[in-house]
């Protein structure tokens, strides 16, 4: 072969080994390419929720019936979202953003799940672009980011608006590793306080977060390689960092450096808490005892990892049940075996140590052992979790794969079947969040008695008024309530009361929210509901009675204020009644039936002007309120315009046909 030949074809060899090589150009294509795929895939599952409605499962709590997120933004809700115990969490930047929604797109539920999910690709995002600076692997790292976009278990976080803390409390928690990463590669004051600030944002948008300064340390030893020369074979960022190189110095260092971090979660720990203590969030030991919180403690850790490999039968709450003594110790030993092994493989495979300890840790705090909610398990509880379990699988599963000898591409394509198979059972797990109808239903589908389930079905059929099958449902959630319950059975009597008001049978509704009361005295609602139908029945004094003990329980109730104000004028105390519907007002000055209330005190006080000004508000906010057309007749026959009373008399009967009072009236004027 002549030298020219030789040097060809050594050139030629440099040339292709100078293309194996990847450019600076050939990662920022890559990574563009994997940034583009995670946002599909994201939207091809939850694109779907721009038509979904508000559900009935805490949404009413958050949105639909909270008048200070329905305010929107201004500095009054400002201090209100800092401020509040109307949830059990503290997490004044969750109002925010709800009311922000509010300011932005009204009441269109669509804009704000859309928001929701935005929040959710920004997580996956932030997770692969951290994940990736860490282990400098780009492809385990998307396949990690692409699993949590569209798992299954996720679509409750990120379809069920009454959780937008949990896609914005993740998204902080992401970005804090972010800041925290870059920290580890230049340590500096300005990067400390930006992790500071990130993980406030975080515990300001739900306080589960507060495992994260756990979290740090575990990938301090897997993958940024901080704790020294025992932190194992794969480590990334923090590997070259000589502040590190002995364990024990770095153990010290590692904890002291996080201290702040960790004083800011015990306080919102405490916090919470209170909170929860404060709003009768926690179940008492006399409800749960702590022996049936631990069984369930041991179960749900071994079902949340089956469902996170095996998500079937999926639903909105799970009830609690009785496990034998056989499958009780099972689980405790699967815990067991699995914490051992993975404290085992510390050295040799620390991603298992990390992936295990991650998902022990970050669940923890709501496996149930402080009980909070009346689930045995929620899906949404693994929106962070899962990230340890899919290290688990990534970086196991090709070293698996590697060691059977299969190619990359192979991998390449089992991760792409998994993560379509994931988005495909995802998107059909979305549908079912699009109304309380389909959401309670697909629940009672998977689920055996489910009492919450046939008690929120109750609420959806009333809302679609099938009432009797309301009735049905509502029953059936009394017969399966858990015993010694006073205080759902209460709940579940005061929804029947609503029904059979809504039925036209006010004397057996009177006998339902009277049980309530009497099961829960502190059941604001039901001694509001119980005064409304008192008060139907002409017993006006008592039925004060109970719109006053309400006020003592919740003093912001604008429906018992607006009930004491109508008792007062029917008993002829119209002065009286000012007080109760200018404080409804004052609370909520969009309250159609307090500036009813309000015109009729100034009618009867023939303040005619005052009067007309106030019904023609109520309608301006209420249009379909035949109250209001019947007080506007009046007036005008005061004024001698019949024809014009007419029209308003007419306008009550045709919006309800059965309003005895505006039929009276007419009769008398024809």
């Amino acid at each position: 072969m002549s030298k020219r030949a030789r040097r060809a074809g050594r050139e030629s060899r440099i040339a292709k080994k100078s293309s194996d090589v990847p450019t600076e150009t050939n990662r920022g294509a890559l990574t563009a390419v994997i940034v583009a795929a995670l946002v599909g895939i994201t939207l091809y599952v939850y694109l779907p929720v721009r038509n979904f409605d508000f559900v009935n499962w805490d949404d009413q709590l958050y949105l639909t019936e909270n008048p200070n997120v329905q305010a929107g933004l201004n500095w009054r809700n400002l201090v209100w979202a800092l401020t509040t115990t109307h949830s059990p969490y503290w997490h004044p930047l969750t109002w925010l953003t709800h009311m922000l929604d509010v300011t932005m797109f009204g009441m269109d539920a669509g804009w704000h799940h859309v928001t929701s999910m935005l929040i959710h690709i920004a997580s996956t995002l932030v997770l692969f672009a951290a994940l990736r600076r860490m282990t400098r692997e780009t492809g385990k790292s998307a396949f990690v980011a692409a699993i949590f976009a569209v798992h299954p278990l996720h679509v409750e976080s990120v379809a069920w608006l009454a959780e937008r803390k949990d896609v914005l409390s993740t998204f902080f928690l992401m970005t804090t590793i972010w800041m925290y990463v870059r920290y580890v590669e230049r340590p500096g004051a300005g990067r400390y306080v930006a992790i500071v600030v990130m993980y406030a944002l975080a515990l300001m948008s739900k306080p589960m977060v507060m495992t994260l300064p756990v979290v740090l340390l575990l990938l301090d030893w897997w993958p940024l390689g901080r704790w020294g020369a025992g932190a194992g074979a794969e480590t990334g960022a923090g590997s070259a960092d000589p502040a590190y190189k002995h364990v024990i110095p770095a153990y010290k260092r590692l904890i002291m450096e996080k201290l702040p971090l960790f004083a800011m979660a015990g306080a919102t720990a405490i916090a919470t808490v209170i909170v929860q203590r404060r709003v009768g969030a926690v179940a008492g030991l006399d409800l749960l005892p702590l022996g049936a919180r631990v069984r369930n403690a041991l179960v749900g850790y071994v079902l949340y990892v089956w469902k996170t490999f095996w998500p079937t039968h999926l639903a909105a709450f799970y009830p609690f049940r009785s496990y034998p003594n056989w499958i009780i110790a099972l689980a405790a030993l699967a815990l067991v075996s699995a914490s051992g092994f993975a404290i085992a493989c510390r050295r040799r495979w620390p991603y298992v140590t990390v992936g295990w300890l991650w998902y022990v840790v970050t669940v923890a705090p709501v496996i149930g052992l402080t009980q909070a909610g009346e689930q045995a398990m929620a899906d949404r509880f693994m929106y962070v979790p899962i990230i340890g379990l899919l290290f688990i699988a990534t970086w196991g599963g090709v070293s698996l794969l590697a060691r059977f000898g299969l190619r990359r591409q192979s991998a390449v394509v089992m991760a792409i079947v998994l993560v379509a198979a994931s988005a495909v059972t995802a998107r059909a797990q979305t549908r079912f969040w699009a109304d309380s109808h389909t959401l309670w239903a697909h629940a009672l589908e998977v689920t055996d008695a489910n009492a919450i389930a046939y008690e929120n079905m109750g609420q959806a059929l009333r809302e679609r008024g099938q009432l009797a099958q309301a009735i049905t449902s509502y029953q059936q959630a009394l017969k399966l309530a858990p015993p010694h319950s006073p205080v759902y059975e209460a709940t579940i009597h005061n929804s029947l009361g609503l029904v059979l008001t809504r039925e036209g049978k006010p004397d057996q509704a009177a006998e339902h929210f009277a049980e309530a009361v009497r099961l829960n005295p502190g059941f604001a609602e039901a001694q509001s509901n119980y005064g409304n139908a008192l008060a139907a029945q002409g017993n006006f004094n008592e039925a004060i009675g109970h719109y006053r003990a309400a006020l003592a329980i919740k003093p912001a109730l604008t429906e018992a204020l607006v009930g004491e104000g109508g008792s007062l004028v029917r008993l002829g105390r119209a002065d009286e009644a000012l007080t109760p519907y200018r404080e409804a007002l004052r609370i909520d000055p969009n309250l159609a039936q307090a500036h009813n209330g309000l015109g009729s005190v100034f009618s009867l006080q023939h303040r005619d002007d005052q009067a007309m000004a106030e019904f023609n508000r109520a309608l301006e906010l209420k249009p379909d309120l035949p109250s209001a057309h019947l007080n506007i007749a009046i007036v005008l026959l005061r004024k001698g315009d019949t024809a014009g009373a007419r029209r308003h008399l007419e306008t009550a009967l045709t919006i309800d046909p059965g309003y005895e009072p505006a039929r009276n009236v007419l009769a008398r004027i024809q």
